[in-house]
């Protein structure tokens, strides 16, 4: 059995639980879940590019820190789902592949294929929570058909298994993140602050001096406007 991929997207987001349990016996369910996934990495760090604009990173390193942050995203869903493998393996004394696992996940993403709309003025933060969300619901029931386990099991098993990948970024991997940190920073030549009001600042001073730069140089010329 073969799925369309726009197709298993459209009965996703619909949250149509036939998708969930195809997607596993599907011979393309693991490439369908692959292409989710990175889509919808790439969508979400479209949605925080703001940061990007914000902090006016140049056009080739706003490319480079782009699909840095879709790689980072995407790294992150793959530790957390190994995170969770291993609950429903060591929990529930379930029997199953991480690839079962990955292909629950990548598809249980597909609502953050719309995470650029986070970029819409004043909606952002909303719309990424009530993506968020929806995606939870979703990879529940993604989980759920996956390994068989009630709803209850799968919204324990998913809280363990986020629980347990916090707490080995937080140490193991602590490192790792901050090794990450430093190479977005070197990717976007400078370091990139959400203090959204020293940047509102920073882009009105941008503005001043450019205005006063033009005004210094219509003196030096001579050049004046004349009203009629």
């Amino acid at each position: 059995m073969t799925l369309n991929l726009f197709s298993t997207i459209s009965q996703a987001l619909k949250l149509q639980t036939e998708v969930f349990q195809q997607i596993q016996l599907a011979d393309n369910g693991m490439l369908l879940a692959i292409v989710i996934l990175l889509g919808a990495a790439l969508s979400e760090a479209l949605g925080q590019s703001i940061v990007l604009f914000a902090n006016r990173v140049r056009p080739r390193r706003f490319i480079v820190s782009l699909l840095l942050s879709a790689f980072i995203y995407a790294l992150t869903v793959v530790l957390w789902l190994l995170s969770l493998w291993f609950v429903v393996k060591m929990m529930f004394n379930r029997e199953l592949s991480p690839g079962s696992i990955f292909k629950a996940i990548g598809l249980g993403y597909t609502p953050h294929l719309l995470g650029f709309l986070s970029l819409v003025p004043y909606f952002g933060v909303p719309i990424s929570t009530l993506l968020s969300v929806w995606s939870f619901i979703a990879i529940l029931l993604a989980v759920h058909f996956a390994t068989g386990l009630s709803l209850f099991e799968a919204v324990y098993s998913n809280i363990l298994g986020w629980v347990l990948f916090l707490l080995l970024r937080r140490t193991v991997g602590r490192p790792i993140v901050l090794w990450f940190r430093a190479l977005k920073r070197y990717t976007a030549g400078t370091t990139l602050s959400r203090d959204w009001r020293r940047l509102f600042f920073s882009y009105q001073l941008s503005r001043q001096k450019k205005k006063q730069g033009g005004e210094i140089l219509e003196h030096e010329t001579g050049e004046q406007d004349i009203e009629p």
